[in-house]
């Protein structure tokens, strides 16, 4: 959204430097992309986020302006009265779906002289990034910037009947649009039609059947109200955003429907010296109430960390245009018709918290015990995650949506069926993703090219294949490394399964469609793989238009892991006296696993056994056949005092026995 300056000086007197207002702008919510020089002087570029389409407009912004300046923003927006010499429309309205259009007005304005536009008007819309074309369009455009609802001009010459008629489209209908593109309707699109057919995609494009052109002397003028989803699913099916369409998607202002027909009318009668007719043709299924929410004003306090006066929260709702009423210890705020994102309590705070300032609240920390549930059995994944991140991976999100001739190439004769979009964006956004760590290869690509080479990524997230009883999904945590050592990817799928105190196994040398064989290696939990890591075949990142070879990756499938090992575990306050440290290497069993030697001994080490780490697993010269060295190292710790030699060595002695015992293991 381009917005220049002395337009909008027209709305918020004394404003400040452009620089300045960009600040003041970007303070209240509003990023300011650019501030750069036009035609009739600065030019602010904001990037609105789609809540905010109140602020897709000149008018929208300066009500910003003047609230963020403690000013009154000038609500005189010039317009037309209605002539009652105008000709009177000899068209009717028949509104098939007014749910998706609960508004619909048309003005009739004859006797037009269609030209080029005044250079102030073609001027300001080349500061808002628009192409002028003849004055007609032009006025369009310039109130749809100004107001933010969008207008359309008919040459009323063209219209086939006696009616304008609002529908949803039928399957296989066609409509030229008036970028020249002839478009097969797939039948659920709303539409504006005549006798004979579609005349525009509503909300979206206009026909080109109808369209002005310099000998257009009659136009019937078109404001409407849509919903908003259903615009953006025309946007969607059809691949087309049009100014006009990205104010709809977003949501405009009914209250400002006719305000702004009778806006472009009276610019045309002024500009195009045409005449206005005296009725406006309306169809309102749906009038507009403003919506109360109650604001319970302890709750501010509680979700700000702050204080904020009650004079002080009614003055910045009055100025944005609510209405603030007090209703003993509680406040009934009326939402503005333009403000369509604002729906509940936290939406009216998020307001307040704009206007008061972000960088007036200060930091404060949240009041919590360090005594609490750790993992619950349903985060498995933020637990994993934590591991990563400990190890210096970072978490990324890529697209669900990814590109179906790069997953046939992947997965080339495997028998795997993605799960296929029926209105695909765009080619390269075709499918549901079948694996994590193709895109984690993409972003790992991408930091590369920008010089940054220390790359360690991780995601979880889900991942989607056709069954036979139809879409099947599945989570998956994966990550990737620049660096073709199998030993270093080895070490951190170990670090999280052992950290997780997962009982598991290992089958290397494993034929997958993503690792080299002799590189890789298989995870087994209670006799299911859990999953695969290793060093990526190059003909995969061929495939990815990755030239360096030596990246390692892994992708597990936490739903088979053994839940139950990590129930329990609670934070617990660090001590602040020393660690006491003790290696023990044990002669054990070839078949008895990590997991069973790693709980013998925390069940004997007792309370003051805070860590269990294995370092060292031999076998070869010296050890018998059948059997294992495997050597740990033991932490001991009290939050009471510093432990003496021999409160540690009573609990090694104790281990001891019990390894002996119990699993018939021998200290080395």
């Amino acid at each position: 959204m381009k917005v220049p300056v002395q337009w909008l000086k027209e709305y918020v007197s004394g404003l400040p430097s452009a620089e300045r207002l960009a600040e003041i702008l970007t303070l209240r919510g509003l990023e300011v992309e650019d501030v750069t020089d036009g035609l009739t002087g600065k030019v602010i570029e904001l990037e609105l986020t789609p809540n905010r389409g109140d602020c897709a407009s000149i008018v929208g912004v300066a009500r910003e302006t003047a609230a963020a300046l403690g000013k009154k923003i000038k609500n005189d927006i010039p317009f037309k009265t209605d002539k009652s010499d105008g000709e009177k429309p000899k068209i009717s309205i028949k509104n098939q779906d007014p749910v998706k259009c609960p508004l619909y007005f048309l003005k009739l304005i004859t006797d037009l002289k269609t030209a080029p536009s005044p250079k102030w008007l073609e001027e300001r819309l080349k500061d808002c990034g628009i192409r002028p074309q003849n004055s007609i369009v032009d006025i369009t455009n310039y109130v749809l910037m100004e107001t933010g609802q969008p207008l359309h001009a008919f040459d009323a010459d063209k219209i086939e009947g006696t009616e304008i008629i609002i529908r949803e489209a039928e399957k296989g209908e066609k409509i030229t649009t008036l970028d020249g593109i002839e478009r097969k309707l797939h039948g659920g699109e709303i539409v504006i039609a005549d006798r004979c057919g579609p005349i525009a995609l509503a909300g979206v494009m206009g026909g080109e059947h109808t369209a002005v052109s310099p000998s257009t002397g009659t136009v019937l003028l078109e404001s409407a109200c849509f919903l908003p989803a259903c615009i953006s699913r025309t946007e969607s099916i059809h691949g087309i955003v049009t100014e006009s369409s990205y104010r709809f998607s977003r949501g405009t202002d009914p209250g400002g429907v006719k305000m702004s027909l009778l806006r472009a009318a009276g610019l045309m009668a002024e500009v195009c010296c045409g005449n206005i007719s005296a009725l406006a043709l309306e169809d309102v299924r749906k009038p507009f109430t403003r919506p109360v929410i109650e604001l319970k004003p302890y709750n501010i306090s509680s979700v700000l960390g702050c204080a904020i006066p009650e004079k002080d929260i009614k003055k910045s709702l009055e100025e944005l245009g609510f209405g603030v009423n007090a209703k003993g210890r509680l406040l009934h705020v009326e939402v503005p018709s333009y403000r369509s994102d604002v729906s509940r309590e936290i939406d009216i705070i998020e307001e307040i918290a704009r206007c008061f300032g972000y960088d007036r609240i200060q930091e404060t920390m949240p009041g919590v015990s360090a005594e609490t549930d750790l993992v619950p059995p349903e985060d498995i994944l933020e637990r994993a995650g934590e591991i990563l991140r400990g190890i210096g991976f970072y978490q990324v999100l890529t697209p669900t949506l990814c590109d179906g001739s790069l997953m046939t190439k992947i997965y080339s004769g495997k028998k795997i069926k993605p799960v296929e979009l029926a209105n695909p964006l765009t080619g390269n956004f075709d499918i549901l993703r079948l694996d994590l760590l193709s895109g984690l290869l993409k972003v790992a690509l991408y930091n590369i090219n920008r010089n940054n080479y220390q790359v360690k990524l991780y995601e979880r997230g889900s991942v989607f294949k056709k069954g036979s009883k139809g879409t099947v999904e599945n989570e998956q945590l994966a990550f990737v490394e620049k660096n073709g050592d199998f030993f270093a990817v080895k070490a951190a799928v170990l670090g999280v399964l052992e950290e997780m105190k997962q009982d598991y196994s290992l089958a290397y040398g494993i034929d997958s469609i993503w690792f080299e064989k002799e590189k890789s290696a298989a995870v087994f939990i209670k006799g299911k793989e859990a999953g695969t890591f290793g060093v990526f075949k190059g003909e995969i990142l061929e495939k990815l238009d990755i030239d360096d070879e030596g990246f390692s990756g892994c992708y597990l499938i936490p739903e088979l892991f053994d839940r139950s090992a990590i129930e329990g575990i609670k934070f617990r306050s660090w001590s602040e006296f020393p660690s006491v440290y003790r290696d023990i290497s044990v002669v054990a069993d070839v078949k008895l696993t990590h997991s069973e030697i790693y709980d013998n001994i925390s069940s004997g080490g007792g309370e003051i056994l805070r860590d269990i780490r294995l370092f060292d697993v031999y076998t070869g010269k010296g050890i018998e056949k059948g059997l294992k060295s495997m050597t740990y190292r033991l932490e001991f710790n009290s939050p009471e005092g510093t432990l003496s030699s021999a409160q540690v060595s009573k609990k090694m002695d104790l281990i001891v026995k019990k390894l002996k015992k119990d699993l018939s293991v021998e200290l080395r």
